[in-house]
Order: C-alpha cells, then sequence, then structure tokens
C-alpha cells in the first residue's frame, strides 16, 4: 500500500515550500540592498557585488526548489491518481465527485 508513501511525499513537499518562502525572502531582501545601494550619492561597488550573488545563489536555490517540489507533486499524483487502486489512494471518489 503506497498510501504512507504518498503522505510523507506530501509532507515533505511542504519542507521545501518553507525553503522555498525562506530563499524569497533572502533574495526580495539582496535586491532590495542593491537598490537601495545604487540610490547613494557614492554606492560602493563591493557591497553591490555582494549582495547581487547572494540574490543569484537564492535565485538558483528557488529554482531548483521548484523542480523538486514539482517533481515529488508528479510523485504524489502518480500514486495517488484515480487510476491507482483504491487501498494505495489518500481520497475516496465519492468525496470529490
Amino acid at each position: 500500500m503506497d498510501t504512507p508513501r504518498v503522505y510523507d511525499i506530501l509532507c515533505s513537499i511542504g519542507e521545501l515550500i518553507d525553503k522555498l518562502s525562506i530563499e524569497n525572502i533572502k533574495c526580495y531582501d539582496a535586491n532590495q540592498k542593491v537598490i537601495a545601494e545604487r540610490k547613494q550619492l557614492s554606492p560602493r561597488a563591493e557591497s553591490i557585488a555582494s549582495w547581487e550573488w547572494q540574490a543569484r545563489r537564492s535565485g538558483e536555490q528557488r529554482v531548483a526548489l521548484r523542480d523538486e517540489i514539482n517533481r515529488r507533486i508528479n510523485e504524489a499524483i502518480k500514486r495517488g491518481s484515480i487510476t491507482v487502486s483504491k487501498e494505495a489512494r489518500t481520497y475516496d471518489l465519492e468525496e470529490i465527485s
């Protein structure tokens, strides 16, 4: 029976969404710092480069997390879809009709 596995996949998706939220905040914060620094009369190129690097790292992490979330959602759908046996589903067809 795959029901516990589907539940584990769904829980892991929640954890990844939490991580994605954190990376979104990091990226936003770094970009806001870059914007604020560029508005200064004498912007510090070193600081801007550092914050841009942070934003880029967070952006790359966000892409990787979104890909993994989508992969796990696809796996959960495969394991819990209507075509799967009743024992492996995490819902009843009557509930969604």
